[in-house]
């Protein structure tokens, strides 16, 4: 033990005589500090959080939201069928992965069975939020792989200019015709949002022939308005989804060739208020979504299978309260409601 114990003491100090040999050149002091809150909404003070949008996002955006994200680190999709692809988050999908719209629930089926399509357009989004970890919470506690959440400006929360976009393109394979446009504007303290989108392709080619079933075929069209105020702001939205997709043919069984349509109604009502009349709250946001949603599964033509049926209503609350020492935050609430009831030959689930 001696040994090593003076072996080791010879070893640092001729270390330190080295150092101490060269010249000893003196930096500037450099401190570094952060505000957990800063400008932004409590999410961004939990990592990891990231936000597709610009021009990262028109690169990327395709069919579903689970096509459109699926070449992110972490991230990647089911892909059941080329319109039924949701998002897998480091391993996790399905119920563990929550996608909203403009924070309010998709209140869509996707999560009961893998073919399901989501009712969310990708190409309609201003940006989308990828949350993952502690901010998850804000959500519940299901979102155990985090959370997507597509934002758009069907609810204006400034008054725009009057503008629009239109945009179309043209696949082979699939053989894809997609049109798409959105229009905004307003006078005075009012301001409005109109977009539509049409998707139509057939079913993939392979090398081997053609893939049966692979088709889609979806229209979606969104119209909001809102009041904005030195107040804050307080608007409205409806918007429409229809679509019909194939699932690819069972090898086993070529003479079926199942699909599905779906229809939604959706209504959300969204408005933030700075400074209301509320001891020590800066600022409080309002959130409620209203959804009439069916679903038809068909074993072949004109043969309805399953229908599930899916009534939704969800409402959510913050409030960021002022500076309390070196805290800030927000406290709120979340509550809903939800009829869903599936009747048919693979009704599986009881009336909830």
């Amino acid at each position: 033990m001696k040994f090593y114990t003076i072996s080791t003491f010879i070893l640092i100090g001729g270390f330190i005589q080295n150092v101490y040999s060269e010249e000893v050149k003196k930096i500037e002091e450099l401190t570094v500090s952060a505000s957990p809150i800063g400008l932004q909404s409590l999410e961004h003070c939990a990592a990891p959080f990231t936000v597709l949008d610009g021009e990262e996002l028109r690169g990327r955006q395709d069919s579903t939201i689970g096509e459109t994200l699926s070449n992110i680190p972490g991230i990647t999709t089911d892909r059941f069928s080329p319109l039924a692809s949701r998002p897998v988050i480091r391993g996790l999908g399905g119920k563990r992965v929550h996608i909203l719209e403009n924070g309010v629930g998709a209140m869509d089926v996707t999560t009961i069975s893998a073919d399901h399509a989501t009712t969310i357009e990708p190409i309609q989004a201003e940006a989308i939020e990828i949350i993952r970890g502690p901010a998850t919470l804000l959500y519940g506690s299901e979102a155990t792989g985090g959370l997507i959440n597509v934002l758009t400006n069907r609810i204006p929360e400034y008054v725009p200019e009057f503008g629009g976009s239109f945009y179309s393109s043209y696949g082979v394979n699939p053989l894809e015709k997609l049109v798409s446009m959105q229009t905004e504007g307003g006078h005075d303290k009012l301001a409005f949002h109109f977009d539509f989108t049409r998707r139509d392709a057939r079913s993939y080619e392979s090398k081997t022939g053609q893939i049966d079933n692979s088709f889609y075929d979806t229209l979606n069209f969104n119209f909001g308005t809102s009041y904005v105020d030195t107040w804050g702001f307080l608007g409205i939205s409806y918007g429409h989804f229809d679509s019909l997709h194939g699932i690819p043919i069972n090898p086993d069984d070529p003479s079926e060739l199942p699909f599905l349509e779906s229809e939604q109604d959706r209504i959300d009502i969204a408005g933030k208020f700075n400074n209301p009349l509320l001891p020590g709250i800066e600022t409080a946001a309002l959130q409620v979504g209203y959804n009439d949603y069916t679903h038809t599964e068909f074993e072949s033509v004109g043969e309805a299978g399953t229908v599930f049926d899916n009534e939704q209503f969800d409402t959510r609350i913050e409030l960021k309260h002022v500076k309390l020492g070196r805290f800030d935050g927000v406290i709120g609430t979340q509550f809903g409601y939800k009829n869903l009831s599936a009747v048919g030959e693979e009704a599986f689930l009881p009336k909830t």
